[in-house]
Order: structure tokens, then sequence, then C-alpha cells
């Protein structure tokens, strides 16, 4: 059996993936809806992002999930990304990402749908025993517990640039699907993760209900083995 392809230490892949965004944001290259500007990306995520902790959870049929930073690509430089590794040679498969914000006190994220990897998000479920968007969530959470963040946002969907503009939709009937396919979707994370809309324009949960050892509430750093 061929051995998984070696990783980058987490840190030197962090240090390089924000290198390589903090000078895109200088230059302001930026991505269309934006969550919040790209200074405060820099000013209040640098040690979120740039200690944000790798995650690998294994799989079966030779295959592996791995968790951790990545560039963005759409509502932010930053995300928290889902992949599939295998040993057989196949390339890197990207499962699932939420997307980073930042502000004085808060983290920001946009949890951004899955591409088409129902049976690989499945079998991350049946493994984690949580859909994979909440597992990055509490991830996230955690981690912006330990950064002395005070809470933590989720968008509502119609604040969203692309819930306002949806792409690869021909008719007002597509539109209006994908826009119900985001209010369901963003409802069901926000609804377990006992979130509430204080805003008008984010769901909010508080850190400090995050508390040390709350079975109900601290992230699974440690899942089941197959």
């Amino acid at each position: 059996m061929a051995p998984f392809k070696p990783r980058e230490n987490f840190t030197a892949r962090n240090q390089r993936i924000f290198k390589d965004e903090e000078a895109a944001i200088m230059e302001g290259r930026a991505y269309i809806g934006l969550i919040c500007p790209g200074k405060d990306l820099l000013r209040f995520g640098r040690k979120f992002l740039l200690s944000f902790p790798e995650q690998i959870v294994r799989g079966k049929k030779r295959t592996r999930y791995v968790i951790g930073l990545s560039k963005g690509v759409n509502e932010s430089n930053f995300v928290v990304g889902l992949r599939l590794e295998s040993q057989t040679g196949e390339r890197e498969r990207n499962l699932g990402s939420v997307s980073l914000g930042f502000d004085k006190d808060s983290v920001i994220m946009i949890p951004n749908g899955h591409f088409g990897e129902q049976p690989m998000l499945d079998r991350f479920k049946h493994i984690t025993e949580k859909p994979w968007a909440n597992y990055l969530v509490e991830l996230i959470e955690e981690h912006a517990r330990k950064n002395g963040f005070q809470q933590v946002k989720i968008p509502v969907p119609e604040s969203l640039y692309y819930y306002k503009n949806p792409v690869n939709v021909d008719s007002e009937r597509e539109t209006e699907q994908v826009r119900r396919r985001m209010r369901t979707f963003y409802g069901n994370v926000a609804r377990a993760m006992h979130y509430e809309r204080k805003e008008s324009k984010n769901l909010v949960r508080w850190l400090q209900k995050l508390a040390k050892g709350n079975p109900e509430t601290k992230a699974t750093y440690f899942v089941k083995k197959l």
C-alpha cells in the first residue's frame, strides 16, 4: 500500500497562506462580497489564522479527511476547509469550507456548502457523528474562544452577496431554489449550534457559553477510528 503524500507542517502552511493573502490584500486584490474588510482580516485575525490547528480524521478504503486553513475563494481570503486525501494516487478533493472574517470582538463565519461529494460527506458524518459544517463550526468556535474572541457570528443568508446575486442560474425559479437551499442550510446549522438572532444581519453565539468541559458545546477533537 502506498503511503499518503507527505504533508507540509501546518504551521508552515498557515504562514505561507497568510503571507500570500496578506500581499494580495495590501495590493488591493480582493474577492467579491467580502464579509469584512481585508485589513480587518490581518489586524484582528492574524493570531487566529496563523495558529489554527490541522486535524486529520481517518476514513476508510485508504482515505483520510484533512481539516485546516486554506485560501478562500469567494467571501474571504481565508477559509477552514475540509479535504479528502487518498493513498491511491487520486488528487485531493475539496469537500466543503467555512469562510472567515473578523472584527475586534468576533469571528465571522460563512459555511459555503459542499462541492457535490455527498457520499464522502455522509461518511464523514458517520465517523464524527456530526454534519461536516457543524463539525467545522465547532472547531472554529473553540479556537476563537482560545484566542480571546467574545462571540462568533454567522450572517443571515439574506445579507450575503451571493444570496442577492446567485451565479449559474437562468431563471427566477432557479434563483429562488438557490436562495431556499441557502436559507435551509444556514437555518439547520444555526439551530443545531444554538445561535440566536441578536443583530439584524447576524446569528450570534457568545463564547462565554462554551464552558470548558460542557459536552453540548465542546468541539470534538478526538473521533472514533474504524
